[in-house]
Protein backbone atom coordinates (compact mmCIF):
# COMPACT_ATOMS: atom_id res chain seq x y z
CA UNK A 1 0.00 0.00 0.00
CA UNK A 2 1.37 3.49 -0.82
CA UNK A 3 1.26 5.88 2.16
CA UNK A 4 -0.61 9.28 1.87
CA UNK A 5 1.49 12.06 1.53
CA UNK A 6 -0.34 15.84 2.49
CA UNK A 7 0.72 18.40 0.20
CA UNK A 8 0.69 22.05 1.50
CA UNK A 9 0.90 25.69 0.07
CA UNK A 10 2.08 27.91 2.26
CA UNK A 11 1.83 31.75 0.90
CA UNK A 12 4.05 34.60 2.77
CA UNK A 13 2.18 37.73 1.66
CA UNK A 14 4.71 40.69 0.97
CA UNK A 15 4.59 43.73 -0.47
CA UNK A 16 3.29 43.99 -3.83
CA UNK A 17 4.01 39.77 -3.90
CA UNK A 18 3.23 36.10 -2.63
CA UNK A 19 6.07 33.72 -1.89
CA UNK A 20 4.44 30.79 -2.78
CA UNK A 21 6.07 27.10 -1.06
CA UNK A 22 4.64 23.72 -1.57
CA UNK A 23 5.39 20.96 0.72
CA UNK A 24 5.20 17.49 1.36
CA UNK A 25 4.17 15.97 5.02
CA UNK A 26 5.49 19.49 6.60
CA UNK A 27 9.04 18.69 5.93
CA UNK A 28 10.82 22.16 6.43
CA UNK A 29 12.66 21.84 2.99
CA UNK A 30 9.79 22.50 0.11
CA UNK A 31 9.63 20.95 -3.06
CA UNK A 32 8.51 24.05 -5.13
CA UNK A 33 9.10 28.22 -4.46
CA UNK A 34 7.76 30.69 -6.31
CA UNK A 35 6.12 33.98 -6.21
CA UNK A 36 2.49 35.05 -7.28
CA UNK A 37 1.68 38.71 -8.32
CA UNK A 38 -2.36 39.71 -8.15
CA UNK A 39 -3.88 42.03 -10.23
CA UNK A 40 -7.44 43.51 -9.81
CA UNK A 41 -9.93 42.51 -12.17
CA UNK A 42 -14.08 42.46 -13.05
CA UNK A 43 -14.31 39.64 -11.46
CA UNK A 44 -12.02 40.15 -8.55
CA UNK A 45 -8.63 40.01 -7.55
CA UNK A 46 -6.58 37.00 -9.92
CA UNK A 47 -3.38 36.16 -10.62
CA UNK A 48 -1.53 38.18 -12.71
CA UNK A 49 2.62 36.72 -12.89
CA UNK A 50 3.66 33.61 -11.98
CA UNK A 51 7.42 32.46 -11.25
CA UNK A 52 9.82 29.77 -10.34
CA UNK A 53 13.40 29.70 -10.57
CA UNK A 54 13.16 32.97 -12.44
CA UNK A 55 11.11 31.34 -15.33
CA UNK A 56 7.45 32.89 -15.87
CA UNK A 57 4.53 30.31 -15.14
CA UNK A 58 1.25 29.97 -16.11
CA UNK A 59 -0.74 31.47 -13.84
CA UNK A 60 -3.32 29.01 -13.66
CA UNK A 61 -0.81 26.97 -12.11
CA UNK A 62 -0.46 28.70 -9.33
CA UNK A 63 -4.73 28.05 -9.08
CA UNK A 64 -4.12 24.47 -10.08
CA UNK A 65 -1.87 24.06 -7.03
CA UNK A 66 -3.72 25.43 -4.38
CA UNK A 67 -7.09 23.73 -5.72
CA UNK A 68 -4.81 20.40 -5.09
CA UNK A 69 -3.85 21.16 -1.85
CA UNK A 70 -4.65 19.28 1.35
CA UNK A 71 -3.91 22.48 3.14
CA UNK A 72 -3.74 26.42 2.29
CA UNK A 73 -1.34 27.75 4.94
CA UNK A 74 -1.17 31.92 5.01
CA UNK A 75 1.64 33.25 7.00
CA UNK A 76 1.83 36.65 9.10
CA UNK A 77 3.23 39.71 6.25
CA UNK A 78 2.10 42.34 4.61
CA UNK A 79 -1.73 43.29 5.74
CA UNK A 80 -2.71 44.32 2.20
CA UNK A 81 -1.49 41.93 -0.02
CA UNK A 82 -2.53 39.04 2.54
CA UNK A 83 -6.01 40.82 2.33
CA UNK A 84 -6.29 40.72 -1.81
CA UNK A 85 -4.82 37.38 -1.51
CA UNK A 86 -7.91 35.84 0.82
CA UNK A 87 -10.25 37.90 -1.69
CA UNK A 88 -8.75 35.85 -4.68
CA UNK A 89 -9.30 32.16 -2.73
CA UNK A 90 -12.43 33.38 -2.01
CA UNK A 91 -13.14 34.16 -5.31
CA UNK A 92 -12.23 30.57 -6.41
CA UNK A 93 -14.21 29.23 -3.30
CA UNK A 94 -10.80 27.90 -1.49
CA UNK A 95 -10.06 28.89 2.07
CA UNK A 96 -6.47 29.02 4.43
CA UNK A 97 -5.93 28.79 7.84
CA UNK A 98 -2.98 31.12 9.52
CA UNK A 99 0.11 29.41 10.65
CA UNK A 100 2.89 31.41 12.46
CA UNK A 101 6.17 30.41 10.83
CA UNK A 102 9.77 31.36 11.60
CA UNK A 103 10.15 34.84 9.54
CA UNK A 104 14.28 33.92 9.19
CA UNK A 105 13.12 30.40 7.84
CA UNK A 106 10.57 32.37 5.27
CA UNK A 107 13.59 34.56 4.14
CA UNK A 108 15.46 31.32 2.83
CA UNK A 109 11.89 29.39 1.28
CA UNK A 110 12.18 27.25 4.53
CA UNK A 111 9.05 25.95 6.38
CA UNK A 112 9.25 26.27 10.22
CA UNK A 113 6.35 26.49 12.15
CA UNK A 114 6.42 28.38 15.55
CA UNK A 115 5.53 25.80 18.18
CA UNK A 116 6.48 25.50 22.23
CA UNK A 117 10.18 24.97 20.94
CA UNK A 118 10.59 28.02 19.64
CA UNK A 119 12.82 31.16 20.94
CA UNK A 120 12.03 34.42 21.22
CA UNK A 121 14.25 37.10 19.69
CA UNK A 122 13.56 40.82 19.31
CA UNK A 123 9.73 40.80 20.06
CA UNK A 124 9.08 37.58 17.85
CA UNK A 125 9.28 34.18 17.72
CA UNK A 126 11.84 31.91 15.86
CA UNK A 127 12.79 28.19 15.82
CA UNK A 128 15.54 26.65 17.81
CA UNK A 129 18.23 26.48 14.45
CA UNK A 130 17.75 30.13 13.60
CA UNK A 131 18.36 31.57 17.40
CA UNK A 132 21.63 29.36 17.45
CA UNK A 133 22.67 30.82 14.70
CA UNK A 134 22.18 33.83 15.54
CA UNK A 135 24.22 33.55 18.94
CA UNK A 136 26.85 31.48 17.32
CA UNK A 137 27.48 34.67 14.74
CA UNK A 138 27.40 37.05 17.61
CA UNK A 139 29.91 34.98 19.99
CA UNK A 140 32.23 34.33 16.54
CA UNK A 141 34.63 37.57 18.27
CA UNK A 142 34.92 36.40 21.59
CA UNK A 143 36.96 33.19 21.41
CA UNK A 144 34.44 31.19 24.28
CA UNK A 145 36.01 27.79 24.20
CA UNK A 146 33.51 24.94 23.50
CA UNK A 147 32.61 23.80 27.15
CA UNK A 148 31.54 27.17 27.30
CA UNK A 149 29.63 27.62 24.30
CA UNK A 150 27.89 24.60 25.12
CA UNK A 151 26.51 25.76 28.36
CA UNK A 152 25.28 29.26 26.89
CA UNK A 153 23.58 27.20 23.94
CA UNK A 154 22.00 25.12 27.08
CA UNK A 155 21.09 28.44 28.38
CA UNK A 156 19.49 29.54 25.22
CA UNK A 157 17.56 25.87 24.96
CA UNK A 158 16.32 26.32 28.38
CA UNK A 159 15.39 30.05 28.65
CA UNK A 160 14.01 30.28 24.81
CA UNK A 161 14.68 34.06 25.24
CA UNK A 162 18.05 35.09 22.68
CA UNK A 163 17.75 38.46 24.07
CA UNK A 164 18.17 37.67 27.97
CA UNK A 165 21.19 35.30 26.59
CA UNK A 166 22.94 38.12 24.74
CA UNK A 167 23.17 40.30 27.96
CA UNK A 168 24.86 37.44 29.69
CA UNK A 169 27.60 39.03 27.33
CA UNK A 170 27.18 42.52 27.97
CA UNK A 171 28.44 43.35 31.65
CA UNK A 172 25.98 46.39 32.04
CA UNK A 173 23.08 43.44 31.29
CA UNK A 174 24.00 40.39 33.73
CA UNK A 175 20.75 38.59 34.57
CA UNK A 176 21.74 36.89 37.80
CA UNK A 177 19.49 33.81 37.72
CA UNK A 178 21.76 33.22 34.25
CA UNK A 179 25.27 33.69 35.31
CA UNK A 180 24.53 32.19 38.60
CA UNK A 181 26.61 28.99 38.04
CA UNK A 182 26.46 27.46 41.26
CA UNK A 183 25.83 28.27 45.08
CA UNK A 184 27.78 26.98 47.76
CA UNK A 185 25.66 27.83 51.23
CA UNK A 186 27.44 29.87 54.21
CA UNK A 187 29.02 28.56 56.69
CA UNK A 188 29.12 29.96 60.62
CA UNK A 189 32.78 29.75 61.84
CA UNK A 190 31.26 27.51 64.48
CA UNK A 191 30.04 25.07 62.32
CA UNK A 192 33.88 24.69 60.93
CA UNK A 193 35.75 22.26 62.60
CA UNK A 194 39.28 22.89 64.03
CA UNK A 195 41.96 22.35 61.57
CA UNK A 196 45.89 22.34 62.93
CA UNK A 197 48.65 22.64 60.57
CA UNK A 198 50.61 19.71 62.11
CA UNK A 199 47.52 17.43 60.89
CA UNK A 200 48.11 18.72 57.17
CA UNK A 201 49.72 16.54 54.53
CA UNK A 202 52.56 18.92 53.92
CA UNK A 203 55.94 18.63 52.87
CA UNK A 204 57.39 18.03 56.08
CA UNK A 205 59.79 21.53 56.06
CA UNK A 206 56.60 23.28 54.57
CA UNK A 207 54.68 22.23 57.72
CA UNK A 208 57.29 22.76 60.12
CA UNK A 209 57.86 26.44 58.53
CA UNK A 210 54.23 27.23 58.79
CA UNK A 211 53.83 24.93 62.60
CA UNK A 212 56.57 28.37 63.91
CA UNK A 213 53.76 30.62 62.75
CA UNK A 214 50.13 29.51 62.62
CA UNK A 215 49.07 26.79 64.67
CA UNK A 216 45.74 26.47 63.53
CA UNK A 217 43.58 27.38 60.29
CA UNK A 218 40.98 29.89 59.81
CA UNK A 219 37.68 29.22 58.97
CA UNK A 220 37.87 29.65 55.04
CA UNK A 221 41.46 28.19 55.16
CA UNK A 222 40.19 24.68 56.67
CA UNK A 223 36.76 24.78 54.92
CA UNK A 224 39.05 25.30 51.60
CA UNK A 225 41.49 22.07 52.64
CA UNK A 226 37.92 19.88 54.28
CA UNK A 227 36.77 20.65 50.52
CA UNK A 228 39.67 19.37 49.14
CA UNK A 229 42.31 22.26 48.58
CA UNK A 230 45.24 19.47 48.93
CA UNK A 231 44.02 16.98 46.82
CA UNK A 232 44.09 19.14 43.76
CA UNK A 233 41.04 20.00 43.17
CA UNK A 234 39.95 23.50 42.02
CA UNK A 235 38.32 26.12 43.63
CA UNK A 236 37.03 29.56 44.09
CA UNK A 237 36.90 31.07 47.19
CA UNK A 238 35.48 34.29 48.29
CA UNK A 239 36.00 35.77 51.58
CA UNK A 240 36.46 39.34 53.08
CA UNK A 241 39.31 40.84 53.23
CA UNK A 242 42.16 39.56 55.94
CA UNK A 243 40.42 35.79 55.90
CA UNK A 244 43.21 34.22 54.94
CA UNK A 245 42.51 33.62 51.30
CA UNK A 246 46.61 33.82 50.52
CA UNK A 247 47.30 31.39 52.65
CA UNK A 248 45.02 29.11 50.68
CA UNK A 249 46.90 29.75 47.73
CA UNK A 250 50.04 29.19 49.42
CA UNK A 251 49.52 25.79 50.91
CA UNK A 252 48.34 24.56 47.25
CA UNK A 253 50.92 26.05 45.45
CA UNK A 254 53.82 25.26 47.69
CA UNK A 255 52.78 21.70 48.48
CA UNK A 256 52.36 21.01 44.47
CA UNK A 257 55.70 23.15 44.13
CA UNK A 258 57.73 20.79 46.52
CA UNK A 259 56.04 17.80 45.50
CA UNK A 260 57.69 18.07 41.63
CA UNK A 261 53.93 19.15 40.26
CA UNK A 262 54.52 22.33 38.70
CA UNK A 263 55.23 25.67 39.48
CA UNK A 264 53.62 28.26 41.51
CA UNK A 265 51.74 30.92 39.38
CA UNK A 266 50.74 33.88 41.78
CA UNK A 267 48.50 36.66 39.65
CA UNK A 268 47.75 39.96 41.04
CA UNK A 269 45.91 43.11 39.55
CA UNK A 270 48.83 45.73 40.59
CA UNK A 271 52.32 45.90 40.60
CA UNK A 272 52.83 47.23 43.62
CA UNK A 273 50.76 43.86 45.07
CA UNK A 274 52.92 41.99 42.89
CA UNK A 275 56.40 43.63 44.24
CA UNK A 276 54.58 43.05 47.79
CA UNK A 277 54.14 39.68 47.46
CA UNK A 278 57.44 39.21 45.58
CA UNK A 279 59.09 40.20 48.72
CA UNK A 280 56.75 38.46 51.21
CA UNK A 281 57.27 35.24 49.60
CA UNK A 282 61.32 35.22 48.88
CA UNK A 283 61.63 36.18 52.97
CA UNK A 284 59.36 33.28 53.82
CA UNK A 285 60.23 30.42 51.21
CA UNK A 286 63.81 31.13 50.33
CA UNK A 287 65.15 28.70 53.22
CA UNK A 288 62.96 25.94 51.50
CA UNK A 289 65.13 26.47 48.16
CA UNK A 290 62.22 28.42 46.18
CA UNK A 291 63.02 31.06 44.09
CA UNK A 292 60.60 33.77 43.32
CA UNK A 293 60.50 35.77 40.21
CA UNK A 294 58.56 38.88 39.41
CA UNK A 295 57.11 39.11 36.05
CA UNK A 296 55.29 42.58 35.49
CA UNK A 297 53.76 43.84 32.00
CA UNK A 298 55.38 45.03 29.16
CA UNK A 299 55.39 48.82 30.02
CA UNK A 300 57.76 47.93 32.75
CA UNK A 301 60.11 45.24 30.98
CA UNK A 302 63.19 47.52 30.27
CA UNK A 303 63.25 48.39 33.90
CA UNK A 304 62.52 44.96 35.27
CA UNK A 305 65.39 43.55 33.17
CA UNK A 306 67.69 45.40 35.63
CA UNK A 307 66.94 42.49 38.38
CA UNK A 308 68.41 39.52 38.14
CA UNK A 309 66.09 36.51 37.13
CA UNK A 310 67.15 33.40 38.58
CA UNK A 311 66.60 30.31 36.54
CA UNK A 312 62.96 29.10 36.54
CA UNK A 313 63.05 25.12 35.77
CA UNK A 314 61.75 24.28 38.92
CA UNK A 315 61.02 25.02 42.68
CA UNK A 316 59.71 28.42 41.32
CA UNK A 317 56.73 30.99 42.34
CA UNK A 318 55.99 33.57 39.89
CA UNK A 319 54.24 36.56 41.19
CA UNK A 320 53.16 37.95 38.06
CA UNK A 321 50.49 40.91 37.03
CA UNK A 322 47.54 40.14 34.71
CA UNK A 323 49.48 42.18 31.76
CA UNK A 324 52.88 40.72 32.88
CA UNK A 325 51.46 37.13 32.39
CA UNK A 326 49.21 38.00 29.33
CA UNK A 327 52.26 39.79 27.56
CA UNK A 328 54.05 35.85 28.11
CA UNK A 329 51.85 34.55 26.48
CA UNK A 330 50.80 36.59 23.88
CA UNK A 331 54.82 36.91 22.94
CA UNK A 332 55.66 33.21 22.58
CA UNK A 333 57.10 32.67 25.75
CA UNK A 334 55.22 30.96 27.73
CA UNK A 335 57.93 28.23 28.02
CA UNK A 336 59.66 30.53 30.55
CA UNK A 337 57.09 29.87 33.13
CA UNK A 338 58.52 26.46 32.87
CA UNK A 339 55.89 23.55 34.34
CA UNK A 340 52.79 24.99 35.90
CA UNK A 341 51.32 23.25 39.35
CA UNK A 342 49.30 25.62 40.98
CA UNK A 343 47.81 28.79 39.62
CA UNK A 344 46.30 31.77 41.97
Amino acid sequence: MKSYMAISVIANPERSKIGIMQVKDFQKTPIFCGTLTLAKTKRGMRPQKFMSENRFRKPSEAIEMLRSADLILLAPGDSNTAREFLEMLNGYQLSCRSVRLCRYCLLENKFTPIDKRSIKSRNEMICPDCALGELHRELAHTKLGEAGLERIEKTLLRTRDLDRVFGMLDPERLDHDLTLYSMIAATKPADVPTVKISDLPLPKRFGELLSGKIKELLPVQALSVENGLLKGTSQLVISETATGKTLIGELAGIKNLMEGRGNFLFIVPLVALANQKEDDFKERYSQLGITTVLQVGVSRIIHEKRRKKSSTASTTIWVGTYEGVDYLLRSGKAGRLGKIGTVV
